[in-house]
């Protein structure tokens, strides 16, 4: 089995994973999670950012691009109970998401 099929059977099952997660069952996971399961798997290096959230946002602005909104994407408290091990994100968020846009001219 190559990455690409892993990837087509990951997919084509995640949802019932999923369900199958949150109602506290970790079979599929268990039995995934083995080296012969990693082995299929594609090398991936989870990439770091070393620059301030300033040097970025001044990059965007110095090179023309005005700023129009900003989010924090969090969970709710909802999302929260049915998965726990997101609390975290309710504190620090996983993601920043920036609205710029360059005017014309």
């Amino acid at each position: 089995m190559n990455h690409e099929q892993v990837g087509r059977y990951w997919n084509g099952n995640a949802n019932a994973w999923t369900q199958l997660a949150r109602a506290g069952y970790d079979v599929y996971r268990d039995y995934l999670n083995t080296p012969a399961f990693f082995e299929m798997l594609p090398n991936f290096k989870t990439p770091r950012f070393t620059r301030t959230m300033s040097l970025w946002l001044n990059l965007l602005i110095d090179t023309g691009f005005q700023p129009e909104r900003m989010a924090e994407p969090r969970p709710s408290d909802e999302t929260v109970r049915a998965c726990p091990d997101m609390q975290d994100a309710q504190v620090v968020a996983y993601f920043l998401h920036v609205r710029v846009r360059k005017p014309q001219g």
